[in-house]
């Protein structure tokens, strides 16, 4: 009798031993190489720029000025577009007043949007589609211009 019962135990044991491998859904941690990181600058000198420029000319508390602002956060998908035309896209900077409306997304280009102008069209187009003001310089715009542009 005890052989039986000795038996069984171990059968119940290697069954719920089974059980909890089958259901161990736990994904194994990955190691992070902290290597592969480092900090990265927060704006070039030229974004800083334009970001004192516009905070020059539309102060603080009466504007607030955001510096890459996803397309996600300005923009929905409406008939038929998909999120994922946008998603990934990012303004420069959004000017917004007191109420957060946004007065205009700014884009400051560089050397970089060379070759680029139909790709940075389509990014004008969908914004502006949603009723936005989208101001793009290629240097750094005066005070005056700026305002212009914007009121």
């Amino acid at each position: 009798m005890n052989l039986i019962v000795l038996i069984a135990v171990l059968l119940c044991a290697a069954v719920v031993a089974l059980l909890l491998l089958v259901t161990d859904k736990r994904q194994p941690v990955a190691k992070v190489n902290t290597k592969s990181y480092g900090p990265r600058p927060v704006a070039t000198a030229r974004e800083q720029a334009m970001f004192w420029r516009i905070t020059e000319v539309f102060p603080h508390p009466d504007y607030l000025v955001m510096k890459e602002m996803s397309f996600g956060a300005l923009l929905e998908a409406q008939g038929g577009a998909s999120r994922n035309s946008f998603s990934q896209k990012r303004a420069d900077f959004v000017l917004l007043n007191r109420d957060f409306k946004v007065l205009a997304v700014i884009e400051i280009d560089d050397h970089s949007h060379k070759g680029k102008e139909a790709a940075d069209q389509q990014r004008d187009n969908m914004l502006i589609s949603a009723g936005y003001k989208v101001l793009r310089y290629p240097n750094i715009p005066s005070r005056d211009k700026l305002a212009r542009d914007v009121l």
